[in-house]
């Protein structure tokens, strides 16, 4: 299934055209078929919001909505990846260690990077939490990041004659 803030991928791209081929053969045949794209990757959507919350003004622009929140989940990783090894964090280029700084701040160390990360992670957590709950705000913006990644898929799935019955997902 598709991500939100990811790109599509060959192994969405070869589930979609398995399942349509499969859709066309059941038709042939008789069958009814529906047609479904289900949207995933609900664990990753705090830290798409706080991060969205964060940096949106400090991000270039992009063509697409979806490339802006395909920005964010790259911070977040590179971020993630930084703070969880050491190795990682000396080796940090100059304009690599400037990118981190511009997106969760001043750090001289690795420690002091990994308490950055930990509280982005923390609010990250948070926000999560809140849509959980019903936070008006948070679904609103999560619904629009999911229409941004739709918008996203469908230009690639028009291009390819494939069209979905429903779309669901978390």
């Amino acid at each position: 299934s598709p991500n939100v803030a990811k790109h599509l991928h060959a192994g969405h791209i070869r589930s979609t055209i398995i399942g349509e081929v499969l859709s066309e053969l059941y038709q042939s045949v008789g069958y009814t078929s529906h047609r479904l794209n289900y949207v995933n990757d609900w664990g990753g959507v705090g830290f798409l919001l706080e991060g969205y919350d964060r940096w949106v003004d400090k991000l270039p622009k992009f063509e697409t909505k979806n490339d802006l929140l395909y920005a964010v989940y790259k911070i977040y990783r590179r971020g993630e990846k930084v703070a969880q090894d050491e190795e990682e964090f000396n080796a940090l280029t100059s304009a690599a260690s400037d990118e981190l700084t511009d997106y969760f701040g001043e750090f001289g160390s690795f420690v002091e990077f990994k308490d950055r990360f930990s509280g982005f992670k923390d609010a990250s957590i948070e926000k999560f939490q809140k849509l959980e709950g019903g936070s008006e705000l948070e679904f609103d913006l999560w619904k629009k990041m999911k229409e941004w990644s739709l918008e996203d898929f469908n230009r690639f799935y028009d291009l390819i004659n494939i069209h979905h019955d429903y779309t669901l997902g978390e």
